[in-house]
């Protein structure tokens, strides 16, 4: 090994920590030496995804948005060239038992939803003067309530906030509804509904980014370029132990990796499990309280070209099991193999809980009867089925989670050469480009002596807390 080259570790092949490497890699050159340590046996992470019976699949329903930032579609459409995809829209929702566009139509939202939706909506914004007004919200069901009123909430946002993050709206932190929820007001709502109309649409209004062979494409198109400019990737390999004194790095088997700079993007539960020494008893039961929502994802192989032209359907109630599903052809307009489709059912529940350690043919089956219920029966169409399973899906937010992680971060600030970001190192909700802008800002942080710069890092993440998802 070179000593002359510093030493950069990224622990986790996700979406951050590949732009990350990328990044640096273009910066750095020859002068780095740079690892990414990735525990699958894939890179990419929750942004990748898989190629079964030549039907390409998604873990669940990815898109690019047309609000990436330039300059990193740019490098994406460098990487993918003709194989990314500008596609629109075309989604439903069930809204109190009726499919309707998703996101809504201005003719949708009037005539196709029950009367009494849409005068309890006007009355709510009639009524939104009057309403009490809460200064200081702490949870999300008092932010919602204020902007959005009674009905809106009852009916839409409130069950499907229970059924993905597995809490009561009344146990939510506040900055779950800044964070996750882009229309907190009617006003909003409003102007979402009309943005589609031609006259008043935003460019990229109704569209979005889709590599043709799927997300796979997309961070394998991140992978190979770190391949090819030096770096490398080591997969299956599992962040074991960090010996922070020593500036030393062990995976799962056994490698033992120096660093002069570690940057993680795994979940940061899983980083402060592998430091030697261990943090305080403080800041380990700060993390043991931390709270994430497991995922399922059921996949439906059909035998059939297409199931529907729907790219993706939304289920806010709770009574069904799934909060949405997808056809992955459809994204892509792909129409092979032939004779084949398949769909994507996710399924949010506890880690560790009855659902969670169901088998694959329960978990099947209750998909099959909750499609039927909703009147998208396929029994007759299933050739196959399989799930598989992610323990951090979604961070939720409970009403102290603030406290635990300003602990955590207090804790994680005073290690000079260990940095925590990315979705997971951050515990935010955040869509795939703004995990890679992340990456790309942790890059822009890294000094030409290879230390770090935490003043530019602490604006960056500033930025960072205004990222509001996108749907």
């Amino acid at each position: 090994m070179n000593e002359q080259k510093k030493r950069i570790v990224i622990a986790g092949a996700g979406p951050a920590g590949l732009a990350c490497g990328y990044s640096l890699l273009r910066r750095f050159g020859e002068s780095i030496e740079l690892t990414i340590i990735e525990k699958e046996a894939a890179a990419g992470g929750l942004a990748s995804g898989f190629e079964y019976r030549g039907l390409i699949f998604d873990y669940g329903s990815h898109r690019l948005h047309p609000t990436t930032r330039k300059d990193i579609l740019d490098d994406i459409r460098g990487l993918l060239g003709d194989d990314l995809l500008d596609r629109p829209r075309n989604g439903r929702i069930l809204l109190l038992d009726r499919f309707v566009k998703f996101p809504l139509k201005m003719t949708d939202f009037i005539f196709r939803l029950p009367p009494a939706f849409f005068i309890g909506i006007l009355s709510d914004m009639l009524a939104k003067p009057f309403r009490k007004r809460v200064s200081n919200p702490d949870t999300f069901a008092e932010v919602l309530s204020a902007g959005l009123g009674k009905t809106i909430c009852t009916d839409f946002y409130f069950p499907y906030a229970e059924k993905l993050w597995g809490l009561p709206p009344e146990k939510l932190s506040y900055i779950q509804a800044q964070r996750r929820v882009s229309a907190d007001s009617i006003g909003k709502i409003i102007r979402k509904v009309l943005s589609i109309i031609p006259v008043f649409r935003k460019k990229g209004a109704g569209r979005f980014y889709y590599p043709r062979k799927g997300f796979l494409q997309l961070v394998s198109a991140f992978a190979d370029a770190i391949n090819d400019m030096g770096g490398t990737i080591l997969l299956s390999e599992k962040l074991a132990e960090i010996v922070i004194e020593k500036q030393a790095v062990t995976t799962s088997g056994g490698k033992k990796i120096g660093y002069d700079l570690l940057l993680s993007t795994i979940p940061v539960t899983d980083l402060l499990n592998a430091m030697s020494p261990a943090p305080g008893t403080d800041v380990r039961e700060a993390a043991a309280a931390i709270g994430y929502r497991g995922m399922l994802f059921c996949y439906l192989i059909l035998d059939t070209r297409q199931f529907t032209p729907f790219d993706a359907h939304y289920f806010p109630d709770k009574a069904l099991v799934f909060s949405r599903l997808s056809e992955p052809k459809n994204y892509s307009a792909s129409v092979l193999p032939e004779g084949l489709t398949g769909l994507c059912a996710e399924i949010p529940c506890e880690v560790g809980g009855k659902l969670w350690n169901a088998c694959e043919k329960e978990i099947t089956g209750l998909v099959l009867r909750d499609l039927a219920g909703v009147g998208l029966g396929v029994d007759h169409l299933v050739k196959e089925s399989f799930v598989r399973r992610t323990a951090h899906a979604y961070p939720s937010y409970d009403l102290v989670f603030e406290r635990k992680i300003n602990t955590v971060e207090a804790y994680l600030d005073g290690l000079p050469r260990i940095v925590s970001f990315g979705r997971q190192g951050l515990f935010v909700h955040d869509n795939t480009h703004h995990t890679i802008e992340m990456g790309y800002a942790a890059s822009a942080c890294v000094t030409p002596t290879v230390s770090w710069d935490r003043e530019k890092w602490s604006s960056s993440k500033g930025e960072f807390a205004t990222h509001v998802v996108e749907d």
